[in-house]
Parts: structure tokens; C-alpha cells; sequence
């Protein structure tokens, strides 16, 4: 069964800069203990005021998958196993599921798409095998000898990039682009991919950058649409000089959509830079041309 990949980089653009493109990828099955930077703490020994989490839950409309970790000190790389009574469950509208620790070395999880990385240890994961046709509540439940300490996320309705379309050509002197999705809600864009100018020099790195919204949304039943600035985005691009640098003339682009909605950590958790956040991600692929 495939599995949500661990996204690297600590902002929307540097996602799609990612080699592998992002989505999704196999989860390698159950591993047999947490590795840690260094050794492991066990949570048991450390009070809930001082144990720092990161709970995120991501889909991509193929897949959902949520993921944990766990830390504490002045070191905010994962560093917490749960042992001797702490375990950790996912409430999901279809009932209750566990977390595993992967076989294959992750050693990274997303913590905001667009400020801030953990890495450290594998998170801890679970597969939601049934995925919502709407905006959904999701548990975090993590139990120790003292009781439960619970955070509630809400997953995004699931949408997709109704346009650009897939395949399709837009206008490169155009310096807007017009980005609708299925579904209104709180959105973040970014495009990343190659681009040549007249002269025959190429981009030099595949990461364009977010695409600011240059009005509010326009909203209706169906969705929502977004005109955001694609000439500023192309801008920032990095071109070879082996021969005099030309206007942009073609370019072939992936744009990303990102809804995201964050929980509340619970009152219990006093250490700072827990999170909990729910995301759904979508990715759509088209060209720029000249096309009058």
C-alpha cells in the first residue's frame, strides 16, 4: 500500500524543489525501535510540561497518512521514544488505529509546510485507510499512566486544481495566473520546475517560489479562485550565461495547492513548538508558451 512521503524542505517552494517531486511513496512496514540522534530518552521518565510533540496529518487525496514525534530539551531534533505505558492512537471517524515506527530510516517530518522543519528520529506513523469526502475531525490521543491528553485537528476538504489543467498551455506574458480549486479554504501556491529564455540558456534550479495572491479569493458553491502573480515568481529564477541573457520564452511548471488547517496543543504540553496541523496537498503540471 502506498504511503505519504516525508516532505524535506521547511517551505511550500522548497517542496517542489524536492528531486523525487514529492506525493507519495511505500511505507516500509513496522520497525522494531525508535533511533534517535543520539540515545533515545524514554517518555516515561519526562513530565507532559516538558515533552514537546509534533502531530501532523497529511493527504493527498490518494493517501492519508498521520505522523508524531516527539522531543524535549533544548534540542528540538526528535529524541523521545514512547515506552513503559505512554502510547499514542489516532481517533478517526471509522474508529481507533495505533502508530508504528517505519522500517526505513525517514528521519524527518513536516512541521509547517511553510516555516518550520523537525528532523531527529523516524516519526512515528499511521495509515487512514478511509478518506474523508469532506472536512473531517481527527484525535490525537496520547496516553500515559496519568490519563489521556487529547488534540483535535480538522483534515481539509479534499479538492483539486480545477486550472490551470493538467497539460495545458498558458500565456508566458501573461503576469498573472489564474489558479482555481474545488473546494474554498484557507490555500498556499508554489510552482517549481524549468524554464528557457530566447537565447537558449536554461534554469538553473527548479525551485520558483510561492505565488502571492494578488487579490482575495472569489468564492462560489463550486470553489474558489485565486489570481496570483506568476511574472514576480518567474523573476526570481537563476538562468546559465553561456549566452546573453534573453527574455523567458518557454517554461514547463508544477503547481502546488496546499490547504492547511491547525489544532490547539493541549494546555498539558507548557514546552514551546508543539504543533498539530491537518493538510491536504494537490499538484497539477502545465506549460508556458508564447501563445499570440
Amino acid at each position: 500500500m502506498n504511503r505519504i512521503q516525508r516532505y524535506l524542505p521547511a517551505s511550500l517552494s522548497a517542496i517542489l524543489a524536492v528531486a523525487c517531486g514529492g506525493g507519495i511513496n511505500p511505507d516500509s512496514g513496522q520497525g522494531t525501535a525508535l533511533v534517535c540522534p543520539r540515545t533515545c530518552t524514554d517518555s516515561s521518565t519526562v513530565p507532559s510540561a516538558q515533552l514537546r510533540h509534533a502531530y501532523a496529518l497529511v493527504s493527498d487525496g490518494v493517501a492519508m497518512q498521520a505522523q508524531a514525534g516527539f522531543s524535549t530539551g533544548s534540542d528540538l531534533r526528535f529524541n523521545v521514544e514512547l515506552k513503559n505505558g505512554d502510547s499514542l492512537q489516532l481517533l478517526t471517524p471509522q474508529g481507533v488505529q495505533g502508530f508504528h515506527v517505519p522500517a526505513s530510516s525517514i528521519g524527518t517530518i513536516l512541521i509547517d509546510a511553510l516555516t518550520t522543519l523537525i528532523a531527529g528520529a523516524r516519526p512515528y506513523l499511521s495509515e487512514v485507510d478511509a478518506l474523508p469526502s469532506g472536512a473531517a475531525d481527527y484525535r490525537f490521543v496520547l496516553t500515559r499512566n496519568a490519563g489521556g491528553i487529547s488534540e483535535t485537528v480538522t483534515m481539509p476538504a479534499p479538492f483539486q486544481i480545477a486550472l490551470p489543467a493538467g497539460g495545458s498551455t498558458s500565456d508566458i506574458a501573461a503576469p498573472t495566473l489564474t489558479v482555481r480549486v474545488t473546494s474554498p479554504g484557507n490555500y498556499r501556491f508554489a510552482t517549481a520546475g524549468s524554464c528557457s529564455d530566447s537565447n537558449g540558456n536554461a534554469s538553473t534550479g527548479n525551485g520558483i517560489g510561492d505565488l502571492a495572491p494578488t487579490t482575495p479569493p472569489a468564492a462560489d458553491a463550486s470553489g474558489a479562485s485565486y489570481t496570483v502573480d506568476l511574472a514576480a515568481a518567474l523573476l526570481r529564477l537563476q538562468f546559465e550565461t553561456r549566452f546573453p541573457r534573453g527574455a523567458i520564452a518557454a517554461c514547463d511548471l508544477t503547481l502546488t495547492a496546499l490547504a492547511q488547517n491547525d489544532g490547539v496543543p493541549d494546555a498539558a504540553f507548557e514546552a514551546v513548538n508543539s504543533r498539530v496541523f491537518a493538510q491536504q496537498i494537490r499538484s497539477t503540471r502545465f506549460l508556458l508558451r508564447a501563445t499570440r
